[in-house]
């Protein structure tokens, strides 16, 4: 067989008791995570819109709007839901390989789709942990067989996501292996997106958001009897041809139905994960201390090459400006102690304060990690002088905070960033997001995943 046939093969034929009770745990604390980053979603440039849209087309009442409760297609409300857990970039990260973490958001796509799904086909929890755990894996694997690069041109989140967002609805739906195999190329054929997007654009969550449309909308065709590519993942002019630059795929089927890959971090701040090596250092040098932008004389951080380099322009009130820029979110966080949603308020983004702690920051290339690969590089020091003649110093390589494995987010972190999430998102009823996070640990023992799903509209 070819690696397409057997990923179809083993999503077929995988069962919840194969699932390694580690994978499961992980598995379960990404969607608690999730219950507060996607109520503050709800918030997100261009949520709002979208969601007048996919109403406006209309169609079978199947799966719910995540915060605002109207009924439509599964794909549509798995394509506007992924929109709200992207929308701050604070969800789930970092998938899983044999070689390193990569920078990519599995997470924001596979929740979304097994969350729709199992409400739709009333599945049970364990159906939807076994169905959302088999899209997570694929969805790594395709990722770092692809050498993923966020400093390169297409958006993993786009290409390696729908392949395993069709996984996910194929298993779902009970495709057999021939359709499961068609379900990957139909969905390759709508796979792509570029990195561009994370410069200050909105689009930038279209990768997730549109994989998990397109996953599921392949495997209803497949479902429906149409056929597709015989090897859509290293067939000619296929995935692997069309989307690794420098790409291996020796280890892409390795250990298949044995181990199983997810994302691995669980986010302590608001923002790109290229930012969180500059904050991580920030952390260590402050040791909780807040400092007004008076006090401070200069700032000077060194860190490795990232696409979150560029200035920020002071002035604007779109939080995908501040997402992904180190001058911002460092700022932010030397100031407030924080960088959380509501680090993206219009009042803050212009305040003469951040202006004037902006103005402080000077950066230098430091990448003591050169050839690491993947997150393994992660690496960044900060030196902050006070105007009273004080000095602070931190550093980080390697290993950054929110790693489930390295460097785990604490878990008095965890509950405080799920409260501050649901709060801010302000659309469904705090007691039922309690419920809904605390369901969340627990979530195999559910009959009905429609009854959870409830507990996160109005």
């Amino acid at each position: 067989m070819n690696p397409s046939e057997e990923f179809a093969v083993h999503i077929v034929n995988a069962k919840f008791e194969d699932l390694p009770d580690a994978i499961l745990l992980r598995a379960k604390e990404r969607l608690a995570d999730s219950v507060g980053v996607m109520s503050a979603g709800a918030r997100g440039v261009g949520v709002l819109g979208s969601i007048q849209m996919v109403k406006a087309w209309g169609g079978a009442e199947e799966s719910s709007i995540v915060n605002f409760g109207d009924m439509v297609p599964a794909h549509a409300a798995a394509f506007v839901n992924s929109l709200q857990l992207r929308s701050f970039d604070f969800e789930a990260i970092d998938a899983e390989g044999y070689i390193t973490r990569w920078p990519a958001h599995v997470t924001s796509t596979t929740i979304p789709v097994a969350l729709a799904l199992a409400e739709w086909k009333r599945l049970s929890g364990k159906e939807m942990l076994l169905a959302m755990l088999l899209g997570d894996d694929m969805a790594c694997r395709l990722t770092e067989a692809t050498r993923f690069d966020p400093l390169g041109c297409f958006d993993g989140n786009g290409t390696a996501n729908c392949l395993g967002a069709a996984a996910i609805s194929a298993k779902a739906l009970g495709l057999g292996e021939a359709e499961t195999l068609a379900a990957f190329g139909i969905a390759l054929n709508m796979a792509g997106g570029t990195m561009q997007n994370t410069q200050g654009f909105w689009t930038f969550k279209l990768g997730n958001a549109l994989s998990a449309y397109h996953g599921i909308f392949a495997a209803e065709m497949a479902l429906r009897g149409f056929e597709a590519l015989d090897d859509p993942i290293t067939g000619p002019k296929c995935f692997m041809d069309m989307f690794a630059k420098n790409g291996d795929t020796s280890e892409l089927v390795k250990e298949l139905g044995t181990r199983y890959f997810s994302d691995a971090v669980i986010k302590p701040w608001a923002c790109c994960r290229g930012n969180h090596v500059v904050l991580d250092a920030a952390r260590e040098c402050l040791q909780g201390r807040i400092l007004r932008a008076e006090d401070v004389k200069k700032v000077r951080f060194g860190a490795t090459k990232s696409l979150t380099n560029g200035d920020f322009p002071f002035g604007s009130t779109c939080e995908c400006d501040g997402l992904f820029n180190r001058r911002f979110t460092l700022s932010t966080y030397i100031l407030t102690g924080q960088v959380v949603a509501a680090s993206y308020a219009p009042e803050w983004m212009t305040s003469t304060e951040l202006k004037e702690m902006l103005d402080k920051l000077e950066f230098y290339e430091w990448n003591p990690l050169a050839g690491a690969k993947g997150s393994g590089g992660f690496a960044a020091c900060i030196d902050i002088e006070l105007v009273n003649g004080e000095t602070m110093h931190g550093e980080v390589k390697g290993d950054i905070l929110g790693d489930v494995e390295r460097k785990p987010l604490p878990k008095a972190d965890f509950e405080a960033k799920f409260e501050t999430n649901a709060a801010f998102g302000g659309k469904v009823d705090m007691g039922k997001l309690r419920e809904a996070y605390d369901v969340a640990w627990s979530i195999e023992q559910i009959d009905d995943m429609a009854e959870f799903v409830q507990l996160l509209v109005p």
